[in-house]
């Protein structure tokens, strides 16, 4: 499958970090399962572990009381 950002490079299923912020909040979630583009290193998340990226990062930042950032693994909430 041909990456739809660049049209040129190929996919390759691989691992990543992906960063989300949520206002003040920032959560970096690592190991994270992704297609990623060999020419231009974009990458995409299938769907299911799209949603769950997000359900993590928000149960991350309803636990924050102030500006905060967070690095978590994928794996632990898996």
């Amino acid at each position: 499958m041909n990456c739809h950002y660049c049209n040129h490079g190929r996919m390759e299923p691989d691992i990543t970090t992906v960063t989300l912020t949520r206002g003040k909040h920032t959560v970096s979630i690592n190991g994270v399962p992704a297609n990623i583009c060999e020419r231009c290193h974009e990458y995409y998340l299938p769907e299911e572990v799209a949603a769950k990226v997000l359900a993590m990062a928000d149960k991350v930042v309803s636990g924050f009381t102030k500006a905060e950032r967070a690095s978590i693994d994928y794996s632990s909430y898996c």
